[in-house]
């Protein structure tokens, strides 16, 4: 039975994992597409398809970040605690987003782009978007019963 809730545990992560990566994904494509949009001879039209892919590509490699900060939250952080709330988790995610991508750009041996804010805010929409899904589907997947 602990084994159980467990797994259902591990999957509600997953369940918050995939839901910031999707966020990511529809972000890329609507930022694709007002490029296209705005900037009709400049941007070519493939980056609509194109760019989600890269972004879907590039953001897998955040989430094991993503995973060890989740995991311990899961299962060591009761559900009354008010970081559950989804306004501050959130927040916290959006923050935490942009902490994992600074981390990453200001590695030495990363050539990093040009303009750096659209890392920053695609960091910010993937991490809030992971934890408003884990924060909002939190009572779903329960809790350890410690007895």
């Amino acid at each position: 039975m602990l084994l159980a809730r467990i797994l259902k545990q591990f999957l509600g992560v997953l369940v918050a994992i995939l839901g910031g990566w999707l966020a990511g994904i529809l972000f890329a494509f609507a930022w694709a597409a007002v490029d296209v949009t705005t900037h009709p001879g400049e941007v070519p039209g493939i980056a609509l398809s194109v760019q989600p892919w890269i972004v879907a590509l590039g953001s897998a490699a955040f989430i094991y970040p993503v995973l060890l900060a989740l995991v311990p939250l899961y299962f060591f952080v009761p559900r009354s605690s008010p970081l559950w709330r989804w306004p501050i988790c959130t927040s916290l995610g959006a923050l935490a987003g942009v902490c994992i991508v600074f981390g990453f750009l200001s590695r030495p041996n990363v050539n990093p782009p040009e303009s750096k804010l659209s890392w920053y805010i695609l960091g910010a929409v993937i991490g809030s978007g992971t934890c408003f899904v884990g924060s909002t589907t939190r009572e779903h997947y329960g809790t350890l019963k410690r007895k």
